[in-house]
């Protein structure tokens, strides 16, 4: 099967989408191809061609000559048919393309309609038609509108002109690119399957604001590829004997290798943190006044869990801290009190922890999304499981509704340059856009890591002026213990001890006091006090 593209916008959904390990580059005939792998049966190739439908026509020429495929879908960004009705990101699916080009003009102006309309693949537009009405349950499942659209070789920007060409049609048109009429020329010609799977970036009257060209042309590409990608990795579409994959069950919370929390005989339950902004204004004698304040801080599974509920821009919260204040136990609390609730109310989003300290061969090349999903399962979950799971599968998780928990993230930068540092966590955090639907990340730091709190913002919202990035964060770092927690602890863990005694040992040994009021090492003084009392009598 290829996919076409034809221009930047265009390409980039697509690798974003498909980005398996086995993506290559492939030359045939001295046109070069961009192998994606295999999804849902199918092996698929992308071709980048020129735009208009004479290009067009050739690429698809040359795909069917080199690679005798089954398909060929035309993926991209096309102009929609009336504001009123539709919305910039709806995504065309045409039951046919219009050839608008083909027409006599008579003296006096008469035009008369000569193009004919090219049905699509039958068994494509019905895989398509099929899944908008078992998919609209999902958030980022985009509106499809599945009529008639106008293909040709103009780049319209003027309304008149294309009320003109819409009036050539036998039917009201959803909307037009410049295309179709090319690839579905060859297709009708090979005998092969065809469609176009085109979103909606603009009006093609004359009004887009420059500033909104790029980002409506991303968010129509990035749809069409949603629908494209749902319609391959539903499963075979010929009736192919592959065995069509089932949706299984991500594991337990045991089998994620959450297990932290039962290896400790007493937990911390209300943990505090601050808040930490991300944005140019926010001052490191402000997140030291903060720190300071210990009054200030928030119950940090509670903001937790608020903020997964709720509605918010934020779709990735930062947990951040120093050496042994407890992230990798939040993370974990976090999705052991999702896993409880998912299992009580059988509501609310699946939980997925990734152990990032699990990545390695970070010395020889930066992973994929999908390699380090893949190997924190592989290395993690599966220690103790017979499941084998993939990359497909988590985000066919995510569809279903998850929370992504990315613990450990310095354990991955102090091995890499702050280039790469920064260049890992975006992949990490591509997560969200690629998501099918609205999917919260939850990313573990150490502080420690930043020598400045200004190289901590630069570093999540990748830039050095201005907030682009900054409300797509919340962050938290997290507070040092109150010295009633850390008594009210040393009662649980040691309770034939005197805890005020335990805290006059601590205080006669150099720093150890102020280890105690980190959650991991007050753990670790608490299993060796009595060594520790041995030592001291």
């Amino acid at each position: 099967m290829v996919l076409f593209t034809y221009n930047a916008n265009e390409t980039a959904a697509v690798l974003d989408a498909f980005p398996g390990d086995v993506k290559r580059e492939e030359v045939r005939e001295g046109v070069t191809y961009t192998d994606l792998g295999l999804i849902g049966g199918h092996r698929v190739v992308l071709r980048v061609s020129e735009q208009g439908p004479g290009r067009a026509q050739l690429a698809a020429e040359d795909a069917c000559r080199v690679w005798a495929p089954k398909a060929l879908i035309s993926v991209g960004i096309a102009f929609g048919a009336d504001p009123a009705r539709q919305s910039i990101g709806d995504v065309l699916v045409p039951r046919a393309a219009y050839d608008y080009e083909s027409q006599r003009r008579s003296p006096g102006g008469v035009i008369e309609p000569r193009g004919l309309p090219y049905p699509a693949s039958d068994v494509l537009y019905g895989r398509v038609r099929h899944l908008d009405q078992t998919q609209t349950s999902l958030q980022h499942w985009p509106r499809v509108w599945g009529g008639l659209l106008l293909s040709g070789a103009k780049l319209i920007d003027d309304a008149e002109v294309k009320r003109e060409i819409a009036r050539l049609a036998p039917t009201e048109p959803d909307g037009g690119e410049m295309e179709g009429v090319g690839v579905a020329m060859v297709a009708g010609a090979r005998k092969v399957d065809w469609l176009l799977v085109k979103g909606i970036c603009d009006w093609a009257d004359g009004n887009v604001r420059a500033n909104e060209k790029e980002n409506n042309q991303r968010t129509a590409a990035r749809n069409a590829v949603i629908v494209v990608r749902a319609l391959l990795s539903d499963g075979p579409l010929w009736g192919d004997p592959q065995p069509k994959p089932t949706w299984a069950p991500p594991p337990t919370g045991e089998g994620m290798q959450v297990r932290e929390l039962g290896r400790l005989t007493h937990l911390i339950e209300d943990q505090t943190g601050t808040v930490v902004g991300f944005h140019k204004d926010w001052s490191l004698d402000r997140a030291s006044e903060l720190l300071e304040r210990r009054a200030e801080g928030v119950d940090v599974l509670n903001a937790l869990l608020e903020w997964i509920d709720g509605t918010g821009e934020a779709k990735v919260f930062a947990i951040l801290g120093e050496y042994g204040m407890g992230k990798t136990i939040t993370c974990q609390r976090l999705a052991r009190a999702l896993e409880q609730r998912l299992q009580r109310t059988q509501t609310g989003p699946i939980p997925l922890y990734f152990d990032l300290r699990l990545v390695t061969g970070l010395s020889s090349q930066l992973p994929t999304l999908e390699q380090v999903l893949t190997e924190c399962m592989q290395r993690g979950w599966l220690a103790d499981t017979t499941s084998t799971f993939t990359s497909d599968q988590v985000f066919a998780w995510i569809a279903h509704g998850a929370v992504v928990i990315f613990d450990g993230l310095d354990e991955v930068l102090v091995k890499l340059d702050a280039a790469d540092g920064q260049t890992f966590t975006r992949t990490l955090l591509s997560i969200v856009d690629r998501a099918p639907t609205p999917t919260r990340v939850v990313v573990s730091c150490r502080t420690q890591y930043f020598k400045t709190l200004r190289d901590q913002q630069n570093h999540f919202t990748g830039h050095e002026r201005g907030d682009a990035g900054a409300d797509t964060f919340r962050a938290l770092t997290l507070l040092p213990l109150t010295e009633e927690q850390v008594l009210a602890y040393l009662r649980g863990v040691l309770p034939g001890e005197d805890p005020d005694r335990v805290v006059d040992v601590l205080r006669s040994v150099h720093n150890l006091e102020d280890l105690s009021h980190r959650p991991y090492t007050l753990s670790l003084i608490a299993d060796f006090f009595p060594a520790l009392e041995a030592r001291r009598a």
